[in-house]
């Protein structure tokens, strides 16, 4: 856990890069956030997987690719795993993107 914290803080720490290009802009059909530490549905996917393999273990957050990210107004990214089989469920996190602090975690059945 201890691992965990340290990787989000230093992720938080050095990939922040403020701009005054306003809040939110869209490139290539992608929502893409200025000045916020999780500016993007890629960074988003690469900290959650990160954040969730010490939890869930590598295998079965791999089998669970590809994931899906959305942006909860302009402030919060959900992203959830793949089901691939009729039964078992999807691990599901929301992080905020300014700060790439975890709001919520959790793997359905």
């Amino acid at each position: 856990m201890r691992v965990l914290i340290s990787l989000l803080v230093l992720l938080g720490s050095t990939s922040c890069i403020h701009t005054q290009e306003g809040p939110q802009r869209k490139t290539r059909g992608k929502v893409r956030l200025s000045g916020h530490c999780v500016p993007d549905q890629e960074t988003a996917k690469k900290i959650v997987e990160a954040t969730w393999i010490p939890i869930y273990g590598r295998q079965v957050i791999q089998a669970e690719r590809p994931f899906k990210a959305l942006l909860i107004g302009d402030s919060v990214w959900a992203v959830s795993g793949t089901v691939h089989a009729s039964e078992g469920g999807a691990a599901y996190i929301e992080i905020r993107a300014k700060d790439c602090s975890v709001k919520k975690v959790t793997h359905y059945k």
